[in-house]
């Protein structure tokens, strides 16, 4: 206003308020406005008068100036228009508290994410690229390089830091000094696991699967597989014996680890396709990323990995040093404490073999094994029996951003209100005698419904009969004038009704569709929200005259409700079917009935107990957690499988078949455990709901898997002990 004395006085505003809908209306449309969804923190005096209000909610829409390039609707000027807006916005106004959400929030706060995390992806490796060459200095420089990361840029790198140092430091053999340093070695494994990120990125993209934010836990993911196979096929070649030449120990090593990551690889890759079965295409998408992720790990181990091995072994035979190969020196210990044992063993192989192989071969620890896992398991099955489905947008807005102070406001000032839904005609001859009662019918049906905001419902047909002073059929020339007439009661409602032709005699040709507009009830829990959608439906289905379903409701929001619908159904569907997938492929390289029963029992121990402890974390089932769920089902496919396996590859007693597999196998799985559990450390810093998520449920694989694969394991295996294949592994040595 340009001057003063144009601006309303807290009385005529208070009257304007309070004056009903005549009054308080959209000047423009005549439209009433709903007090509810325009005035938020509203203080009424004794007679239930607005006095004062916390916050004012204004909305607006803007022209469509879309155009088609290359099949993607793309309107350039409405994006620069809203950026406009959003620079403004954010720069504020003087004495107002402001919050706002455009149509292309949404797309800037989560777009902008997910493009600096897949370029991170790529970033990291090149980061250890220098990592692992500069090795002898990075400790010093690694400070004031965190000073400039910040966020999650800094929790990957430390993460993937972390991971290769732990491999390269147990990878080595330290009884050789620098000759049995496996620096090199080590960072060819994470080459192959780079590979098949960029090969699985690269050949989805490729057949069209869209790149979402789920995928960013994938490269965690990839990494944690493919160390655990490097620790494997490494863990089995030194136990080969010495004296053969480095391709013969290779090719023995991998008649067994080969057939063992087989095993785990196999079932993953099986597990994600039979995942990809769903209804939510993120979750579809990224078990196809991660099933072809998995496969090219496979592939590139057993090739790329394994002939670097054999090259390295070679610069073993010749006394080089890692990485600067050039230099000969000594194979000798660089200290006491890793001098060569006179068994051959290492202290750790001793530790899993000797020390927890012979505690568990006692009866007594037998039994309390058997009992404290079931303790466990009960704890479990009663989380996953209070397990709630909820999901919430808000929690993947990134911190700090705009969109979620305008959630907040929104939540905290305007509670009664929740999401705006319309019902809908469609080809119903609403003006006929048998029409127009089924549109009142409706209507009433509408405002009904105990999840709909019944002060919110705006129904032109009841508008109409109230102009017109009568109910039943009427004539669309009545209706049409009622509508277009300036100043009349019926223009707000002109939006509300599709005409047939809009431009010659429009009412004689009828209606196309027609439109009554509300909101939910506020709600906040995903469970509310499916009971209001159906709700709706189920009100609208009952009208009489209505079987065909012509009269129906229809929101935006209800995409989402859709979701938060199927998850349950989803959850079920996936893991059931990824179980036994998984079941059949360890059956077939497993072979024993007994082995196949006692791995699987063990694997639904842990992926009940993983659900259930996630509820008392606090976590709830939404799509995030479904994939989830999926990966730790894989990753404990490779705790238990091992063990198994090896399990099956001695001969023996029971108990010395559980000493030697826990020997032979359990320093593998341990450190591929310990390597992801490095990074599930570092990601427990993440305000992103995403890494939160899959810090949680990979802390809790973790946990559950190892004790489960090297405790539970071995001890039903030794208690129940399946016959050994009959080519058991003497030969390979």
């Amino acid at each position: 206003f340009a001057l003063a004395s144009d601006y309303d006085t807290r009385d005529e505003i208070a009257a304007v308020v309070n004056g009903g809908a005549s009054a308080y209306k959209n000047l423009d449309t005549g439209q009433p406005l709903n007090l509810d969804g325009t005035i938020g923190g509203a203080v009424k005096d004794t007679d239930g008068k607005v006095t004062s209000a916390s916050a004012l909610r204004i909305g607006f829409l803007t022209k469509v100036h879309q155009t088609v390039v290359d099949g993607e609707e793309i309107d350039e000027r409405g994006d620069e228009f809203e950026q406009k807006l959003l620079d403004l916005f954010q720069a504020g106004v003087p004495g107002v508290e402001l919050t706002f959400i455009l149509q292309r929030s949404f797309g800037d706060e989560f777009g902008a994410a997910i493009t600096v995390r897949l370029f991170l992806v790529f970033l990291v490796f090149l980061v250890f690229l220098v990592f692992l060459v500069i090795v002898s200095v990075w400790a010093t420089r690694l400070t004031s390089f965190f000073f400039f990361l910040q966020g999650d840029i800094a929790l990957l790198q430390v993460a993937f830091m972390l991971i290769l140092a732990y491999a390269a430091l147990m990878l080595s053999r330290w009884d050789e000094g620098c000759v049995g340093s496996r620096v090199a070695v080590t960072f060819s494994g994470v080459i192959s696991v780079g590979m098949a990120i960029a090969a699985s990125y690269g050949f989805c993209s490729y057949i069209g699967l869209f790149f979402s934010p789920l995928m960013n836990v994938l490269p965690f993911l990839l990494l944690g597989i493919g160390v655990d196979d490097m620790f494997v096929i490494v863990n089995q070649y030194d136990h080969m014996d010495p004296t053969l030449d480095p391709a013969t120990k290779v090719g023995k090593a991998l008649a067994s680890a080969g057939a063992s990551i087989l095993v785990t690889s196999a079932t993953d890759v099986f597990a994600f396709l039979i995942g990809s079965n769903t209804t939510l295409p993120a979750l579809r998408n990224f078990c196809f990323y991660a099933a072809f992720g998995i496969l090219f790990i496979f592939a590139f181990m057993v090739t790329w990995f394994v002939a670097f091995l054999v090259l390295d072994e070679r610069r073993r035979t010749r006394s080089q040093g890692d990485v600067i190969c050039c230099f000969v020196t000594k194979k000798e210990a660089c200290c006491a404490c890793c001098a060569p044992r006179a068994d051959k063993r290492g202290r750790m192989e001793k530790a899993f073999g000797e020390g927890l192989g012979g505690a568990l071969s006692k009866p007594m620890v037998k039994g309390f094994v058997c009992v404290f896992f079931a303790a466990i398991a009960v704890g479990g099955f009663i989380g996953c029996s209070q397990l709630e489905i909820d999901a919430d947008v808000n929690d993947f807005i990134p911190a700090g951003s705009y969109v979620k102070d305008w959630f907040s406001d929104t939540n905290n000032y305007f509670a009664k209100l929740g999401d705006s839904i319309a019902v809908y005609s469609r080809d119903v001859d609403v003006h006929t005698a048998d029409g127009a009662p089924l549109m009142l019918a409706a209507s009433t049906a509408f405002k009904a419904d105990p999840y709909v905001a019944e002060a919110s419902v705006s129904s032109w047909i009841e508008s109409f009969n109230t102009h017109r002073g009568a109910t039943g059929a009427f004539t669309l020339t009545d209706l049409y004038s009622w509508t277009t007439t300036v100043g009349s009661s019926g223009q707000p409602f002109k939006g509300d009704i599709v005409w047939k032709n809009e431009t010659n005699d429009v009412p004689n040709e009828g209606i196309v569709s027609t439109r009554m507009r509300g909101n939910h009830v506020k709600s906040y829990k995903s469970d509310d929200k499916v009971k209001s959608m159906d709700s709706l439906r189920a009100s609208l289905a009952a009208v009489p005259g209505n079987g065909a379903g012509d009269v129906f409701a229809f929101s935006d929001s209800w995409l989402s409700y859709e979701q938060y619908k199927s998850i349950a159904e989803e959850a079920t569907r996936n893991i059931a079917s990824t179980m036994a997938g998984m079941v059949v492929i360890i059956a077939i390289l497993l072979i024993s009935p007994k082995a196949v029963l006692i791995v699987c029992l063990c694997l639904c121990l842990i992926i009940i107990n993983i659900m259930g402890y996630m509820h008392f974390w606090g976590q709830t089932l939404d799509s995030v957690t479904i994939i989830m769920l999926i990966i730790a089902l894989g990753l404990s496919v490779d705790y238990s499988a091992h063990i198994g396996r090896a399990f099956m590859e001695h001969t023996g007693t029971p108990n010395e078949r559980l000493r030697n597999s826990l020997g032979d196998m359990g320093v593998a799985v341990f450190n591929g455990a310990i390597s992801t559990f490095l990074a599930v450390i570092v990601l427990s810093g993440s305000e992103s709901y995403v890494f939160i998520t899959f810090f949680r449920q990979l802390f809790l694989c973790i946990v559950f898997g190892l004790g489960h694969g090297l405790v539970l394991l071995p001890v039903l295996m030794s208690m129940f002990p399946p016959k050994p294949f009959a080519n058991n592994n003497a030969h390979l040595q």
